[in-house]
């Protein structure tokens, strides 16, 4: 049989660069997953993609390079993701950018496909989410867009596959196809063009006195839209596209005046002409989309704009929103103790072998007690208490982000942060921060201004993470199971809903704070969508949330237990006198606890599980019942017996749920905030805000609580 030799790529100078950009939620990580084979995380909310992501494929020999930009609404430089994109397709030299389109609210996306268009470059708009348009009752007619845009159209749905292959034919040939030349010139009022005009060939002659390397028309165009729109100054703006300094822009600082002027005359200062730059844009992709677009079936909007205007509408939207999320934490209650149970006995049994295994191998007792009571019970106790709420509450949460509720959830609290100096978005910044308060951190790229990400980097730890949040179910019932044996998980779960209310307000209060003082806003100008609702792939959505997100979150955290419970297990066990270490350290803070209204082995714990807060609980009973090694207890109602035992009462089980919600970051976080910021002293700050604000909140509790205790003693 004669062999078929492959086809021999082509050489490394002819592969190709490709650009993804578009708005949030548009599609754009399931079209980069579908170009390139990769699996990045595809959500419906704004700002999932916060970062660059890279992939690769091969069609008819030739190899192209893909880059996933992050989701914007504009090219602006008002956020981190806006500059990142901005700074992408300006310098480097892309052979084609990829606008991705959501074809169900094209008017809206047609902005930026604008704005990308002005910069020049070949330039592909695809047509995203066309089967949805269809069944909401959309036809946009493809050529007539083309026609209007002067750029290359493909309609798709980036889920089937025939559509991803008629993507990459139409990428094959799309930069023989551009010719959007002057096509956005229309778009502005005639002397706004001509002060484009005269602005880039200022511009031009400030490049040609410094002998900097050319650069096109139309990023000289760019740069010249960009010196009018921009409210920062204008040499930092133009220094950021040309790579010239302040002092270089004689020519234009001359020109910009001059305009200056003229606009005066005219009646209008800078801010009426971003503004009239701004609605010409919107106008101009408005008529684009009239012209394009439309419906034959108008029911299913109807429908779904009467569900938005209930999970959106003041009262009765916040109420839904604490229905759902208390739903979601009521099943993740009552679906995670029988397995946590079922996974401490059978780590129990491993135990048992584990043990003969190491008495075979004859190692020394203490080496034995080390990988037993240290490292393998530290390990096991996070797997059992961690494991079953995450593999619970991570699916059924990631349900709802494609499902499109949590943009709803931003809406019903975008008011309250816009009172506080910020905006919705950091409401979704804390959302990701209920997985995992690292993840919260990286997403709080999406805050549309610096002081801005940097209030809602210090205050994504008020809301509890998964690690605390497991501490939280279990020390909810100790408080329960004292105050009324045989709770139903119901009550519970309103508990802990009730926690994570608090958690919010103190996140506004803190946001508050900061905006009037350290960092200084105006009101947000960011922009809310509300996506179209979307049916999940559920069992999709249950393997990525289990693999991507919950194996991963744990994995992490037994990173940093397993040699915590190393030291753990050493300072139990080094004796000073008649005490082991960690007796004299809770005896030594045993003074600082009783003012907080604690002891000092709580303080001591919380201390030890700086590395991951799953081990605080353990370490306490640890402590308690002076053993040489972590304690699995089960049951609440066995916990608040050990608790009793040693001085706990209602006070102490409430102060000590208070400083479960506000204390420290885990180590992940502080070096995932070092890492956002490159600032050490902001980690510094991001731990001691919310320890601060518990400790604050512990002492008006113990106040209360003595002085209530003092009036019943003398009545």
């Amino acid at each position: 049989m004669k062999k078929h030799n492959k086809p021999k790529k082509r050489a490394a100078s002819e592969s190709k660069t490709l650009l993804l950009a578009g708005n949030p939620n548009v599609g754009k990580s399931t079209v980069f997953n579908a170009l390139t084979g990769l699996k990045q995380h595809t959500g419906n909310w704004t700002g999932k993609t916060v970062e660059l992501a890279r992939g690769g494929f091969v069609f008819e020999d030739l190899s192209y390079t893909v880059y996933d930009l992050p989701g914007t609404y504009s090219l602006n430089f008002n956020s981190a993701e806006e500059k990142v994109a901005s700074d992408f397709i300006l310098n480097n030299n892309c052979d084609l950018t990829i606008v991705v389109v959501d074809a169900t609210c094209l008017g809206r996306n047609l902005i930026l496909a604008l704005q990308i268009l002005e910069m020049g470059g070949d330039v592909l708009i695809c047509l995203n989410l066309m089967d949805e348009a269809k069944r909401r009752g959309i036809e946009i007619d493809a050529s007539e867009l083309e026609k209007e845009l002067g750029a290359p159209v493909v309609a798709i749905a980036a889920k089937n596959k025939r559509d991803i292959l008629k993507l990459k034919e139409k990428i094959r040939s799309a930069q023989s196809q551009n010719r959007n030349g002057d096509a956005t010139r229309n778009i502005y009022p005639r002397f706004i063009n001509n002060a484009l005009d005269d602005i880039s060939e200022a511009l031009e002659s400030d490049l040609i006195e410094n002998k900097t390397s050319d650069i096109s028309d139309s990023a000289k165009r760019y740069a010249a839209l960009s010196a009018l729109t921009d409210p920062r100054s204008v040499s930092e703006r133009l220094s950021e596209i040309t790579g010239l300094k302040g002092a270089q822009f004689n020519h234009t600082r001359q020109e910009l005046k001059k305009i200056e002027s003229e606009l005066e005359f005219m009646g209008m200062d800078p801010k009426d002409l971003r503004e009239t730059i701004s609605a010409s844009r919107a106008a101009a992709a408005k008529r684009i989309s009239d012209g394009c677009v439309s419906f034959t079936n108008g029911k299913r909007r109807e429908r779904n704009l009467k569900i938005d205007k209930r999970l959106t509408s003041g009262r009765a939207g916040v109420l839904t929103m604490l229905l759902f999320f208390g739903a979601l934490i009521w099943l993740t209650v009552c679906g995670a103790n029988y397995p946590s149970t079922l996974l401490s006995g059978f780590f129990e049994w491993v135990k048992f072998y584990l043990e003969k295994a190491l008495e075979l191998l004859k190692l020394p007792e203490p080496a034995v007690r080390l990988i037993i009571d240290g490292a393998y019970t530290t390990v096991t106790w996070i797997i059992a208490v961690m494991l079953p709420p995450m593999a619970i509450f991570f699916p059924l949460f990631t349900l709802l982000e494609d499902l499109g509720y949590l943009p709803r959830v931003a809406f019903n609290l975008d008011s309250c942060f816009k009172r506080c100096g910020t905006g919705g978005k950091q409401a979704l910044t804390l959302c990701m921060g209920l997985g995992c308060n690292a993840v919260g951190v990286v997403g709080c790229r999406i805050m549309p201004t610096e002081n801005e990400r940097k209030i809602a980097l210090l205050t994504n730890s008020f809301i509890p993470c998964n690690g605390k949040f497991a501490l939280i179910i279990t020390v909810s019932g100790v408080i329960l199971a004292a105050a009324k044996p045989g709770i139903s998980t119901f009550g519970r779960a309103a508990l802990i809903l009730g926690a994570i209310t608090l958690s919010v307000g103190a996140a506004l209060l803190a946001t508050k704070i900061l905006s009037k003082t350290v960092y200084k806003t105006d009101n947000s100008r960011s922009v809310l969508e509300l996506p179209p609702y979307r049916k999940p792939q559920i069992w999709k959505t249950i393997y990525r949330s289990v693999f991507d997100r919950t194996l991963f979150v744990l994995c992490r955290a037994l990173v940093s237990a397993l040699p915590a419970g190393v030291l753990i297990w050493l300072l139990a066990n080094v004796q000073i006198g008649d005490a082991s270490i960690l007796n004299w350290a809770g005896r030594f803070l045993d003074p600082i606890g009783s003012i907080l209204g604690i002891d000092g082995f709580i303080i001591l714990a919380f201390i030890l599980s700086l590395p991951a807060n799953e081990i605080m609980l353990p370490i306490l009973i640890m402590c308690y019942l002076q053993t040489s090694g972590m304690q699995d207890v089960s049951g609440a109602a066995n916990l608040a017996e050990i608790f009793s035992a040693h001085g706990w009462t209602i006070l102490t089980a409430v102060n000590v749920l208070i400083l479960t919600l506000f204390h420290s970051p885990c180590c992940t976080t502080l070096l995932t905030i070092i890492r956002e910021t490159g600032n050490k002293l902001m980690a510094l700050y991001a731990a001691l805000l919310p320890t601060a604000f518990g400790v604050g909140m512990c002492l008006l509790t113990t106040g209360i609580y003595k002085a209530v205790e003092l009036i019943f003693t003398v009545c």
